[in-house]
């Protein structure tokens, strides 16, 4: 058993075979199919679940039912199925992770990604930026923030809105959350146009709406960098 764990909500287009390229890696993974082929990834990860539904209320069981095991990892990831990324960029995800005392981080998105917010998108000259933001696309959690949060997971149907119920639930910290830029992954396909958005019997903007007013957060939420780290630009000496 490595020290982290990538939870993987998959479809029947589901792209985490990509990041299984290589054994050299320091995660595990995890799925929860919800298509309707029998055992269809049963040997793509080492716990395995096929339910309906959709993803945060399905992870929410899927994590209750399986917590004794949840608990030996350090950093848990919960990635979106049109993921596109390789074994080595998440395996820098994780140790960049692993380098502060992070309790919530997102890899960055690239340029040619689908995105909803461009505080997401990768900035080329930096190694990670410290934010007030991180969502649920491929949120990266430290194992007691997860168990913190997790209660949460139930609260909407579409996982819109707890990006922002995370950080008030959190006190708003502001050196607690990062992006990461050196290891960016692409999202494929357009928010909202998922297989399981096909099954949702609420809006997505709705139930956002909902936790605000239910939890009496501020909207507009204004999405901030507080720096970050730079890469070192390294510049050839004259050997003239």
């Amino acid at each position: 058993m490595r020290k982290n764990l990538i939870i993987c909500r998959a479809g029947d287009k589901s792209l985490h075979t990509q990041w299984l390229g290589s054994e050299n890696r320091n995660f595990d993974l995890w799925i929860n199919y919800y298509g309707s082929v029998a055992n269809k990834y049963l040997d793509n990860c080492i716990v395995y679940k096929q339910s309906g539904g959709l993803k945060y209320p399905e992870v929410y069981t899927f994590i209750s039912d399986n917590l004794s095991k949840v608990l030996h990892y350090d950093a848990i990831c919960l990635m979106d199925d049109d993921i596109s990324t390789d074994t080595n960029n998440l395996n820098m995800m994780f140790n960049i992770f692993h380098c502060g005392e992070f309790w919530l981080a997102q890899p960055a998105l690239t340029a040619d990604s689908f995105f909803s917010h461009p505080i997401t998108v990768q900035v080329s000259d930096s190694i990670l930026r410290i934010t007030n933001f991180i969502e649920p696309m491929c949120p990266i959690f430290r194992k007691d923030i997860l168990l913190y949060l997790l209660h949460t997971f139930t609260e909407s149907k579409s996982g819109w809105g707890l990006d922002f119920l995370w950080q008030h639930l959190l006190k708003y910290p502001r050196c607690k959350n990062m992006i990461i830029d050196a290891c960016p992954v692409k999202h494929t396909r357009a928010p909202g146009t998922g297989e399981a958005y096909r099954i949702l019997d609420v809006s997505p903007e709705a139930e956002a709406k909902d936790i605000m007013r239910k939890y009496s957060i501020k909207w507009p939420y204004p999405l901030v960098n507080y720096g970050g780290v730079k890469k070192q630009i390294r510049v050839k000496e004259d050997q003239s």
